[in-house]
């Protein structure tokens, strides 16, 4: 080898080794200066969110505490400098999978999916499986479920074989957590008791159990769920998981009328101190057992006892359902129900309960008001059908109305005796609690009920001056028919107390001669006997219905429950439509359902399933979405359109009801602007009375003025010639 040939190959070494130092130089810088900090940032904010303690087996990403933006914002900051600045750097493959892990916990999915898929396109990478794990993840988010699952089973194969177990565990996790979502209880259940027996980690063993068995209770196959969560112990769960599952399974136990072995447990958690942050729940558990068993007044003293030391507590919201559940279902005390509902609206009661009561006071209001009308039509029809009973009443009044002006005389002469600030005060305190409906909120329950009871009280004392009915006879007759079958509904399908329905039922048949809804009436007074197994009774009523009211819309209901109209059974074509609907109204997806059933009545509007499709679209908007309008815009094609069938018949009172509250709002908006419209007239009328007196003032300075001015007969001719020669500009 030449001198030439030698320098030549030793320079390209040199150059080799130059190279090669340079990269190690630039590896070394990017580390220090960038990827360190990136790095420590990232293990920061992670630690933030661990101890947030998020569920592992919720599919929603949960928003970041705020304490991890910080960091993670350092992260971006340097990773993106990695990527711009160093992309030849060795640590641009974590770099982009850690940036990829950043935007998807901050929810920012399709940022995260650009990382990752960077990341998927470059050969050999030592994160492979890692930034797959991460991306099938992201895709399942981002609503690709079949991208999204193959790449988390592709994940779980090969971490399998590669013996990297955790990262296995987190794929089967993911996908679990996506059935949970997705309602696929079954699929999910598979899919956890398949983990349950390849991992190892008996910490995640303890979860799976208490997961499966949760799944299970949700399906109400209470027995394997008591199973599953009976073996969390088993294994090492974590102080949170060892109360749930314990607390679960003695709820199991109740389902399955285990009820000694229940409280047994319970009362054992109850004792146990490493528990004493949760006697709330445990107190409430142990309420609802003795409820269940019957024992009312032990379940009383475990809510009330919740109810007032733990009241700021879920589980004090609970117990004041649970009251309000106790008054309203056992002892039919509406009154005293509506005051623990009211309670529980206020308190921070889980949403399902909240929700439960919202629809329980909407059914005591409608009640209550019912009440009302009931005392104010029956008076009514009193007076219009004997008008002694009114005279009766008049001179009542008035000798009340002498006596009670006495009394309050006398009581104002002893006040004035007695001026002793003390008292004064005490008054002024108790009438300031009373009528501030502010301070009525800061009182106990016990407190409100009392009051309530007292106001009650007060307002039985009060005679009110008895009116002359405005309506006829015959008018109120039928008003209080109405109401008599309301609070029948009521009682039979709503508050669950069919022996007082059958009661009102029966006034609208035996108390006047006859009204326009005797055979409603009859119609569901058969329903109460069908219920009650008295079959023979039930079909007389309806042969009435049949017989006398041939006219009705219940006489063809009644013959085809009396067999004496025949009805051919064929094929119905909208029945699979509607069975289709009814399958994304069980996996709660209502835009499909709703989409679906709004095709049944144009397609098939002689169907039975077209009454149905329609009570379902109003049933969704009133009880899902809450959208009263909607649920009346249907409703109200029933009772139009299908006035004969079931589904009219149970919204009916609702429409009716919807359409006078309407028709309230309506003349009391009209009142408001007529009352706006005459103080407008007035003020307008008063401005125009002050203008035109302005302009009389004016007027009159005018006149006065032009006094001061000879007038044309007066002017001399010599001031006619000035005049003159003024106007030629002389």
């Amino acid at each position: 080898m030449t001198f030439f040939e030698k320098a030549k190959s030793y320079g390209a070494i040199f150059i080799l080794a130059l190279l090669t130092a340079c990269s190690a130089w630039d590896n070394f810088i990017t580390y220090f200066n960038t990827f360190y900090n990136a790095e420590k940032a990232f293990d920061e904010g992670m630690e933030i969110i661990r101890k947030s303690k998020p569920d592992k087996f919720k599919f929603k990403q949960d928003k970041i505490p705020s304490g991890a933006k910080k960091p993670f914002k350092v992260v971006i900051k340097n990773l993106s400098d990695i990527l711009q600045h160093h992309p030849k750097s060795k640590y641009v493959d974590e770099s982009l999978l850690m940036l990829g892990k950043v935007f998807y916990l901050q929810g920012d999915f399709p940022k995260a999916e650009r990382k990752f898929k960077e990341l998927l396109a470059k050969k050999n990478s030592d994160f492979y499986l890692e930034n797959l794990y991460w991306l099938g993840k992201t895709e399942l988010q981002l609503r690709k479920f079949e991208t999204g699952l193959k790449r988390l089973r592709l994940v779980e194969e090969k971490a399998d074989k590669a013996e990297e177990y955790e990262l296995r565990d987190k794929a089967y996790i993911a996908e679990i957590a996506f059935f949970i979502y997705r309602d696929l209880k079954d699929e999910a259940i598979i899919k956890a008791k398949k983990l349950f027996e390849l991992t190892e980690d008996e910490q995640l063993k303890a979860e799976l159990a208490y997961n499966i068995g949760k799944l299970y209770k949700e399906q109400e196959n209470y027995k394997k769920a008591a199973k599953w969560f009976a073996t969390v112990i088993d294994y090492d769960p974590d102080f949170e998981t060892e109360f749930r599952s314990k607390i679960e399974y003695a709820k199991m136990l109740r389902e399955l009328g285990d009820y000694e072995k229940s409280e047994k447990l319970l009362l054992s958690l109850k004792d146990e101190d490493k528990f004493n942050d949760y006697q709330d729940e445990i107190e409430v558990e142990l309420g609802k057992l003795y409820f269940e068993m019957g024992n009312l007044s032990d379940a009383f003293y475990e809510f009330s006892l919740v109810d007032s030391v733990y009241a700021k507590q879920p589980a004090g919201g609970e117990a004041k359902f649970m009251l309000g559940n106790i008054m309203d279902r056992i002892y039919h005390n509406y009154d005293s129900a509506y005051v623990y509902y009211g309670a529980v609206r206020k308190s921070n009661a889980d949403k399902e309960i909240k929700n439960e009561t919202k629809k329980r006071i909407k059914t005591l209001d409608s009640y209550f008001r019912a009440s009302k009308n009931q005392r104010n039509f029956s008076k009514q029809y009193l007076y219009a059908t004997d008008s002694a009973a009114f005279i009766r009443d008049s001179i009542e009044y008035e000798e009340y109305k002498l006596l009670n002006e006495q009394e309050l005389n006398r009581i104002d002469s002893l006040q004035k005796a007695d001026s002793t600030d003390a008292i004064t005060e005490r008054q002024r305190g108790q009438r300031k609690s009373e009528e501030n409906p502010e301070l009525l909120q800061n009182l106990t329950i016990e407190e409100r009920l009392a009051l309530m009871k007292k106001k009650e009280r007060e307002e039985a004392k009060k005679k009110k001056k008895p009116e002359r009915p405005k309506l006829p006879a015959d008018s109120l007759k039928n008003k209080l028919a109405e109401t008599y079958l309301i609070k029948g509904n009521l009682f039979f399908s709503e508050l669950d107390v069919p022996d007082s329905a059958k009661i009102y039922y029966e006034k609208i048949i035996n108390d006047f001669d006859t009204t326009r809804y005797d055979a409603n009436a009859y119609y569901n007074l058969a329903m109460y006997y069908y219920a009650v197994a008295d079959t023979a009774r039930a079909d007389s009523l309806l042969k009435i219905i049949y017989e006398d009211y041939p006219f009705s819309q219940f006489a063809e209901a009644a013959a085809m429950k009396l067999g004496l109209v025949k009805h051919e059974a064929k094929n119905d074509p909208a029945e699979k439509v509607y069975l289709k609907a009814e399958k994304y109204l069980d996996e709660e997806n209502y835009d499909s359902c709703m989409t679906v059933l709004r095709r049944i009545p144009p397609e098939f509007p002689e169907s039975q399933f077209a009454p149905k499709a329609i009570y379902t679209l109003g049933w969704i908007f009133e009880n899902v979405y809450d959208i009263p309008d909607s649920a009346i815009f249907y409703y109200k094609q029933l009772t139009e359109n299908y006035k004969t069938t079931e589904y009219a018949r149970a919204v009916n009172q609702k429409v009716k009801f919807y359409e006078a509250e309407q028709k309230r709002i309506v003349e009391a908006e009209k009142a408001r602007e007529d009352s706006l419209a005459a103080l407008v007239k007035a003020q307008t009328e008063e401005k125009a009375s002050k203008l035109l007196t302005e302009k009389k003032d004016s007027t009159r300075t005018n006149i006065k003025d032009s006094l001061s001015v000879k007038p044309d007969s007066l002017i001399t001719p010599k001031d006619s010639a000035k005049t003159g020669a003024m106007k030629q500009g002389k």
